[in-house]
């Protein structure tokens, strides 16, 4: 009988201890999909399985699962390998910029000696073997040295010459030898009476069927070396093994096998292929092997065995497989999460939140779309849901305004997907609708890159570079398109925006920006569109338009590729009139200069507040005020939890604040200060409540109409701080107006709308420290 043991993010019964800490200001949470497990170890009772952004462990005696990511416990994101030193039960990791974690009872030691070595080219850790107290960690550059006593770095063979550089693959302990897998053959030396510094001491295996071969793998096992060669091609690799002087080839099935590894421990020499997993006894016979081709045939990417019957095994697709010799899978161990780390667009739907997994640069994939709602993951592709099979490269979505249930989202390649109440009712395409493939292409050109509704809730589509980019299906189910007169045949439509006014912007790349009213276009009027460049007051055109966004005071915000971001503070008049665009100036340590000038801005979003997040890529996340003329943060990996700096794409959660970047390494969110505004204070709250003496916080009040009055007075109505809200929440940081934490006692906390019309007080009991 075969279990599948799904695991949420948080349970029901915890979700209320959980949520004043989850949803604190400031806080971080990150969005990974645990289930892609490509690593594993083991050491009783626990199982480790680690995918490229984040860890999980396993114990086997009480079923529980413990994440581990960047923002809770590890200094890094970018796994690529781990392995468990039994002795001092030390968890290493190694990551794809040199990075080290050491993870020891829950504690995390960072040994970043080569993340911050002066090397130019890759760092990447490719594999980590073990050998008594010392750790050889190899790069690219040569074998590192690590001592697990002390974390330090004791050594680096280097390999090659200024002249010619050797790459390393892996590193094994054979005897009293110790022997390298290099892009150059197999190098070996003693392991001790030489200086292994000196690269001339290192030997190459002369007497191999190609000396001078790229070899992945080496492990030493049963006297003997096990070596694998991965060749370009389908199931091509060969495995040589070589015994005091002499090989032998390894003889894999008949079609052959593409190596993912080979490893050891103190009882088995372990194989991993693409279609099966085996491991070899002390003596080097074969203990077992499995067929194992994995979910749509990804094959196995580790192993790791418990006894002479139970083994686990690493699936990429789904998660962590226990399985039983000749008996086959018994569990699946999946951690929820989204299907993928690939993410490129966020849209948030009241209490969902929507990834789209599909990108611009990955035109035929199929990551699908992931939806985040109740803290649970549920994810859509070609293998959750038959009627995505044929829809690749999701890459967009928005929400119905009128329906928060009914999600329509594009792909940049295979039409549309029509979501309710979180199930797929149609998909649109070249056969059923109007929509268009780039002019001269077919299926697989159906590229859908913006979407709005009008305000009749007409849904409106671009598509880019087809003859007619503009595509409409009215809400009686007819579809028309437009090509705006001729004037954007074959244009690089993109990112639209729907105005409260009626008229819907849609940037065109390269170009410009075409803005159209919905009715009069379909009624065929005058006026009805205009297509047009984007010029500064000196008469400088900017063309390299990225997105666009109407915040609340209707002002239209443009970000640019290269050259900053602009604002029409009249965008009513674009039909009517010629108007020009302000490229915002700001003035950043004590120099001005035009706004995010050399930012690559790939989206801008609002908040509550009317402040503008902007996402770029390279520079990370930046928060502005109202305004734009005040930066009031920059969010980056080397200041913050963000995990990278390559940001596509920002959703901003209304009701609680979060806001969510998709990365080109994953999802990660952000709990920011300003939500929207209510109409009244009748869910006025305000928390912590009561403050302890040991937080060091803010106190957040939520649930306030837009730019509320807050004052703050002790019992004797002393005023000791006044704010105002962003959008509809207000933030007191526990201090009077001279900076200094206010002494224990209760405090009245009056608010009031900006008109006067709404009023409301509470209270809060703070203690000293």
């Amino acid at each position: 009988m075969r279990r599948i043991i799904l695991v949420s993010i948080i349970t029901f019964c915890c979700l209320n201890l959980l949520a004043q800490d989850e949803f604190k200001m400031g806080n971080w949470r990150a969005h990974f999909p645990y289930h892609q497990v490509q690593f594993l170890a083991y050491d009783h009772p626990v199982i480790w399985g680690a995918s490229f952004s984040s860890l999980f462990s396993y114990n086997l005696e009480d079923y529980y699962i413990e994440r581990y990511n960047k923002i809770t416990d590890l200094s890094d994101i970018g796994i690529t390998a781990m392995r468990m030193h039994h002795k001092s039960k030390s968890l290493i990791i190694g990551y794809q910029n040199g990075n080290i974690d050491i993870l020891v009872d829950g504690r995390v030691t960072n040994v970043s000696a080569i993340k911050r070595a002066e090397i130019i080219g890759d760092k990447t850790i490719k594999n980590l073997k073990i050998s008594g107290d010392t750790v050889f960690v190899v790069t690219s550059f040569g074998i590192n040295l690590l001592d697990i006593k002390s974390h330090l770095i004791l050594a680096t063979y280097r390999f090659g010459t200024s002249q010619s550089s050797i790459i390393v693959n892996d590193v094994t302990v054979l005897g009293d030898s110790i022997f390298a897998a290099t892009d150059r053959g197999i190098y070996c030396a003693p392991r001790q009476g030489l200086n292994l510094l000196d690269f001339g001491n290192w030997k190459r295996l002369r007497n191999l069927p190609n000396a001078f071969a790229d070899y992945s793998f080496c492990e030493g096992w049963a006297d003997t070396l096990w070596i694998g060669r991965q060749i370009p091609g389908y199931q091509n690799d060969e495995m040589i093994l070589y015994r005091k002087g002499n090989y032998r080839q390894f003889q894999f099935p008949q079609f052959g096998c593409d190596i993912r590894g080979i490893h050891s421990d103190n009882k088995y020499l372990y194989f991993v292929s693409n279609n099966d997993v085996r491991w070899f006894e002390a003596d080097g016979r074969e203990g077992y092997r499995e067929p194992f081709f994995g979910t749509e045939l990804n094959g196995p990417s580790d192993l790791v065995t418990l006894n002479d019957w139970d083994y686990y095994v690493a699936d990429r697709m789904v998660g962590l497989l226990k399985m039983v010799k000749y008996q086959g899978m018994r569990d699946t161990i999946r951690p929820n999460g989204p299907a993928f780390y690939k993410s490129f667009h966020v849209n948030v739907a009241e209490d969902e939140v929507w990834i789209s997994g599909g990108s611009h640069g990955e035109p035929w994939s199929h990551y699908g779309i992931y939806r985040f709602k109740n803290n649970e993951w549920k994810n859509y592709n070609r293998r959750t849901t038959d009627s995505l099979e044929s829809v690749a490269n999701i890459s967009i979505s928005i929400t119905n305004p009128w329906n928060p249930q009914h999600i329509i989202a594009g792909s940049y390649g295979y039409g549309m997907v029509e979501f309710l109440n979180g199930e797929v009712v149609k998909t649109w395409n070249m056969s059923n609708s109007l929509l268009e493939p780039v002019s001269g292409y077919g299926e697989g050109y159906v590229r859908v890159t913006g979407l709005a509704y009008d305000n009749s809730k007409n849904l409106w589509i671009s598509q880019w570079g087809a003859n007619h980019p503009i595509a409409v299906k009215k809400n009686n189910g007819e579809w028309q398109v437009f090509d705006l007169g001729g004037l954007i045949v074959k244009d690089y439509a993109s990112k639209m925006v729907s105005t409260p006014w009626g008229d819907i912007w849609v940037i065109l790349e390269g170009k410009g920006i075409a803005v159209f009213n919905p009715e009069k276009l379909l009624n065929n009027q005058p006026n009805a569109y205009k297509v047009f460049e984007v010029i500064r007051s000196d008469g400088t055109i900017f063309r390299d338009l990225r997105s666009i966004v109407l915040d609340k005071d209707e002002t239209m915000w443009v970000g640019m590729k290269t050259g900053g971001v602009f604002v029409y503070y009249n965008p009513q008049r674009a039909l009517h009139s010629n108007i020009v665009a302000s490229q915002l100036i700001m003035e950043v340590d004590d120099e001005i200069d035009y706004l995010l000038r050399s930012e690559n801005i790939a989206d801008i979003k609002v908040d509550g507040g009317n402040r503008k997040w902007i996402a770029t890529q390279g520079g990370g996340v930046f928060l502005l005020n109202e305004g734009g003329n005040k930066q009031i943060l920059n969010l980056t990996t080397e200041n913050s939890p963000l995990i990278s700096n390559n940001v596509f794409s920002i959703g901003i959660n209304e009701k609680s604040g979060e806001v969510f970047f998709a990365t080109d390494l994953g999802t990660i969110s952000y709990v920011g200060s300003a939500t929207e505004g209510n109409n009244d204070f009748s869910e006025l709250v305000v928390y912590p409540s009561p403050v302890h003496k040991d937080y060091h916080g803010s106190v957040i009040i939520r649930g306030l109409v837009e730019n509320t009055t807050i004052k703050i007075t002790d019992l004797s109505g002393r005023l000791v701080y006044e704010t105002y809200s962003n959008g509809g929440t207000g933030v007191w940081n526990v201090r009077d107006f001279d900076g200094n934490r206010v002494p224990s006692g209760v405090y009245l906390i009056f608010c009031a709308s900006l008109d006067g019309s709404f009023s409301a007080n509470t209270k809060i009991f703070v203690a000293g420290y």
